[in-house]
């Protein structure tokens, strides 16, 4: 258990939530509304309030979670499809996937924008931005057609402390497709290919109505049909050449040098510089390379905080009590 002080009323379901890998802090300040205090439930019919909002929010069964003797188990309510890093199991992405999926499900039901994706492909979907007159298609700019095309991008910001993250989240809810980012990388190039990626996910059709795929960690090396498939259609989307490559200079180049080509690059070829450092230093094998390019490129950026605009596509006035609070929790920026 955690310090954060509760009352016996309520210490079997904090002490049963800590085992599945939620502490009763983040329970209390993120799935119990604003104005709970645990001293309620020291009467029944509050109690079982607080029982049927968490279980709703963490998709528990509620008998169980009533059950003060039974023990309480995680499930997805889609047919989740993992993609994992090697040395990681399911277990360990359960709590962050259980909340993304909560998220797209109170994301998708605030949103009126029809979904219009039937004819697009990668090549499209970078003419119809290069054609709003921008450089290159940027995070910004992919998050911006996304919205517009009724697929709404959200960044899942705050998950209870020591679980791990994925880095991204396709996820069918309330019959749209909804894309969460999860990463906790600050500059927006990071993002960027995540985004599209799932995206990519998305419109290859990997994700039929009532899935999740869920990609732990999207990196360029793959054996799996899916995630090679995914990964073909974000460089096409964002460089315009499905085989895009890079060849190493003759000698060795610091992170300035490399923002400095990227940025030259970008320019040429309508590319985002960021995503051509990144996509540098991964052939290259040296990933700490293209993260300090991209501090030269852009220091000081987070990516939280751009999507945060975007969130006026959505009516969260009208969401309940508990689901706002659920909402504005879990896309905080820290």
């Amino acid at each position: 258990m955690d310090t954060f002080k509760t009352t016996d009323a309520m210490r079997d379901i904090y002490e049963r939530l800590q085992k599945l890998g939620f502490q009763s802090s983040f329970v209390r300040n993120c799935i119990l509304p604003d104005w709970w205090h645990d001293k309620l439930a020291t009467v029944p019919s509050n109690r079982a309030y607080a029982e049927a909002v968490i279980a709703r929010h963490l998709g528990l069964e509620l008998a169980s979670l009533r059950d003060r003797s039974a023990r309480l188990e995680l499930s997805s309510g889609a047919a989740l499809k993992l993609k994992h890093r090697q040395g990681a199991t399911v277990n360990d992405f359960q709590v962050a996937v259980v909340l993304g999926e909560r998220l797209a499900g109170i994301t998708a039901s605030s949103i009126n924008t029809p979904v219009e994706i039937s004819s697009l492909s990668a090549s499209s979907i970078r003419q119809k931005i290069l054609n709003t007159g921008v450089s290159w298609v940027g995070f910004e700019e992919l998050l911006d057609f996304c919205w517009g095309v009724g697929i709404p991008v959200v960044n899942l910001c705050r998950i209870p402390s020591g679980n791990k993250r994925p880095d991204g989240m396709a996820v069918w809810a309330e019959d749209r497709p909804v894309i969460v980012i999860a990463s906790g990388k600050k500059q927006p190039a990071w993002h960027l290919f995540i985004l599209a990626h799932e995206l990519a996910h998305i419109i290859c059709g990997h994700l039929s109505s009532g899935q999740v795929s869920v990609d732990s960690q999207v990196k360029l090396e793959t054996i799996d049909k899916e995630e090679e498939e995914a990964n073909t259609f974000a460089v096409e989307l964002l460089s315009g050449d499905p085989n895009l490559s890079f060849s190493p200079p003759p000698h060795r180049i610091d992170a300035s040098q490399l923002a400095a080509t990227a940025k030259s690059i970008g320019q040429k070829f309508q590319i985002d510089p960021g995503f051509i450092a990144l996509s540098y230093s991964r052939s290259q094998g040296f990933i700490p390379l293209g993260a300090a390019a991209l501090n030269a490129l852009s220091p000081g950026a987070n990516a939280c905080g751009f999507y945060q605009k975007d969130y006026s596509h959505l009516h969260l006035d009208d969401l309940s009590e508990d689901n706002r609070h659920v909402f504005d929790c879990l896309t905080e920026v820290a």
